[in-house]
């Protein structure tokens, strides 16, 4: 009776340290959920790592879209995406991050897709209780490495079916034919059968497991999903009755991993060791993982509605938040005019940034001097067109923004791999906008510097073809340029707007505020001599 007592005791004080840790866990969670929300965010080691991760759900998604929306790489590098996108990634699962990396590449414009996403904002922005209950459930998911991987195994699961066969079942059918028989008729030779058979199938069980280790910790990561979709579908308000039949019919999934799980335990406890033995002769792994296969593959199609519904709800707390971290923010008016019109707009990874208003009526040649604010201007414009086509988001005090795509030339690099010189690679860049031009989608270009590679006077004459052509398209335009020969080219087909500095005691300022016209200034030795060139250098180049 003393044991029992003690034993209950133990127990006792076991579930109380359980149910206290579980609810200590619970609080930090919240604490968790409640400080992160609406704080600002930066590109960071950890993302870095994660980078090649994130995108293989866009790298899937990419080949269903048409080119002429989505933002290519060239365009995403030139306006320094990833550190707009880790700004924006406040999502606590991996489904999430994918879910935002992919959507930020796609400029859908969809009206039906952005009421959904302003519905769900709406929900958790009321419901701040029901929005931390939702991220707790997200970040049980988390963002391990092998976790991104789902969207492309899910794709590829006939490709992994056929690689397994009936050869583990037929081991497990002499196995068990040998043991009744051993049992049954006391025969030796069944016994030596049965006991060869055995150690074969836990070697093979065993190989197979160590072999297949990450392929079975996705499999987990799945039946978990499965399991987040079904409880954060219970938190929301509105349910979606679409999801609760999915989690409905692919219940057997999470059964058999339960399952699995318990064959997959290892440890120093000589009865699991035991019980480790009796599941590898009876090819437990191999079987369990291959009834799991044909399982996601009856409902493939399923589970990447479930995916999609967590990454959907992660998304759109991630951009509440987002939006909340913003000085300002607007949901644009997205029209299918050729219109264009921002007021008080900054670039959102510039801190302090001025805000400027910019109204389009035509085509855009920008002027003015070095380190104003011509280069930053146009990102701002692009990346504001590509945050608000795709997570309906401006940063802005009013946006209206046309349905179109985008995409630049700026950030042009000598290539020593290819050997492409700077000109070479510029012009590649220009060759892909005219090949993307067409008269069904709007196109809005933004070129820092038209070819500046090459000397003044064919750069002069070949950029006024290159604008003389873009302006009769399909298109909205805005070249940045120091060559005030070029602003004065045209008349009617393009409007002049520049940046200038302010020069007083022996110092330069800039406003960073954009001015009608055409710059009448130029900087370029004045900051050489800022920053302590040699004077004799100053002078020299003063005389020329």
């Amino acid at each position: 009776m003393k044991y029992i007592i003690i034993a209950a005791a133990v127990i006792a004080v076991l579930i109380v340290l359980k149910v206290t840790g579980d609810r200590k866990n619970k609080r930090n969670w919240l604490l968790y959920a409640e400080k992160s929300f609406g704080i600002k965010r930066r590109f960071d080691e950890d993302l870095k790592d994660r980078m090649n991760q994130i995108r293989v759900l866009y790298d899937i998604e990419k080949n269903l879209v048409p080119k002429e929306k989505q933002v290519d790489e060239i365009t995403w590098n030139d306006l320094n995406l990833d550190d707009i996108f880790a700004m924006v990634n406040h999502t606590d699962s991996f489904a999430g991050e994918q879910n935002l990396y992919s959507r930020l590449h796609i400029l859908c414009g969809n009206e039906k897709h952005f009421e959904k996403q302003e519905k769900l904002i709406e929900q958790f922005d009321s419901d701040s209780e029901m929005r931390n209950k939702v991220r707790i459930s997200l970040s049980s998911l988390g963002k391990m490495a092998s976790s991104y991987h789902i969207p492309e195994i899910v794709n590829k699961l006939d490709e992994q079916k056929r690689t397994l066969s009936l050869f583990p079942y037929i081991l497990l059918g002499v196995f068990l034919a040998s043991v009744v028989a051993a049992v049954v008729i006391h025969s030796s030779t069944s016994f030596s059968i049965a006991v060869t058979v055995g150690i074969f199938n836990l070697i093979l069980n065993s190989v197979f497991k160590m072999t297949n280790t990450s392929k079975m910790h996705t499999l987990f990561i799945l039946t978990r999903l499965i399991g987040s979709a079904s409880e954060i579908n219970g938190i929301m308000k509105d349910k979606n009755e679409r999801i609760s039949a999915i989690v409905k019919k692919m219940k057997k999934i999470p059964e058999l991993m339960s399952m699995f799980h318990i064959g997959s335990d290892r440890s120093d406890d000589p009865f699991l060791t035991i019980f480790e033995y009796l599941f590898g002769a009876f090819m437990f792994d191999f079987i369990t993982y291959d009834i799991m296969l044909r399982e996601m593959l009856k409902y493939k199609e399923e589970y990447m509605e479930l995916y999609d519904y967590v990454g959907d709800i992660d998304c759109a707390i991630a951009v509440l938040s987002f939006r909340n971290s913003l000085d300002k923010y607007c949901i644009p008016k997205i029209t299918k005019e050729r219109r264009f019109e921002l007021k008080e707009c900054v670039h959102p990874a510039v801190n302090n940034a001025v805000p400027n208003d910019f109204s389009y009526s035509s085509n855009v040649i920008l002027t003015g001097s070095n380190a104003s604010g011509k280069s930053t201007f146009i990102k701002m414009a692009a990346i504001n067109l590509i945050l608000g086509q795709t997570i309906n988001t401006c940063t802005a005090k009013y946006a209206v923004i046309p349905e179109c795509s985008v995409m630049t030339s700026m950030a042009v690099r000598d290539d020593v791999i290819t050997g492409e010189s700077y000109y070479i690679k510029e012009i590649k860049y220009l060759k892909r906008m005219t090949e993307s031009v067409n008269e069904k989608r709007l196109m809005f270009f933004a070129i820092d510097e038209i070819l500046k590679g090459t000397n003044t006077r064919e750069r002069i004459a070949a950029s006024k073809a290159v604008l003389k052509y873009f302006s009769e398209k399909n298109c909205i335009l805005i070249v940045a340029t120091h060559d005030t020969e070029l602003a004065n080219t045209f008349d009617n087909s393009f409007e002049n707007y520049y940046f200038t500095e302010n020069v007083s005691d022996g110092d330069i300022s800039f406003d960073y505020k954009l001015h009608r016209g055409i710059s009448q200034t130029t900087n370029a030795i004045r900051l050489l001599e800022l920053i302590g060139f040699p004077e004799e250098i100053i002078k020299n180049a003063s005389a020329q």
